[in-house]
């Protein structure tokens, strides 16, 4: 799709609009290739930071529920660990009955929901940083997953599911 995308774009770009900016950004395209593709356009690189990285993997019972695993593993992660957690859910309603078996955690520890049907307000209140510091649990949708950084969250909790939109061509 981002192949037809490009191809779109600099259709218009020569036909319509030779006054079109195109800019392609990421973190894991090759960019020779679409610096080539995009007639010799210059390529910039940012140099990342390396955090260490230890996993866990706590496996799960297949007749438990989701919930009920995700919040074992940040009520496990809350009592061994340092710093904000980011939890990954497929969907809102598993977000939602979550947050409910994680109620009363504390007066010190944030809980917010983070997907695309939320106001966005809640939104950015998810992914700004805490102005008294206090430890936060953010429970998200793949939303989250690769487009943003979140300050203060050292510790990720995967469900390891996922719904992904399809499209049956």
């Amino acid at each position: 799709d981002s192949d037809f995308g490009l191809a779109l774009a600099l259709d218009a770009q020569s036909a319509l609009r030779p006054d079109l900016r195109l800019v392609a950004m990421s973190a894991t395209l090759d960019g020779a290739r679409f610096s080539g593709l995009m007639e010799g356009a210059p390529i910039l690189e940012s140099a990342g930071r390396m955090h260490p990285l230890s996993l866990r993997h706590l496996g799960r019972a297949a007749e438990a529920r989701i919930e009920d695993s995700v919040a074992a593993a940040i009520r496990l992660a809350l009592r061994e660990e340092t710093g904000g957690i980011l939890a990954f859910l497929p969907g809102v309603a598993e977000i939602e009955r979550t947050a409910e078996r994680l109620e009363g955690l504390g007066p010190d520890i944030l809980l917010h929901r983070l997907h695309g049907s939320l106001d966005p307000a809640a939104q950015r209140a998810a992914i700004a940083p805490d102005p008294q510091r206090q430890r936060k649990i953010v429970l998200a949708t793949s939303i989250a997953e690769t487009s943003l950084t979140l300050d203060g969250i050292s510790i990720v909790v995967d469900s390891g599911l996922a719904r992904r939109p399809r499209y049956d061509r």
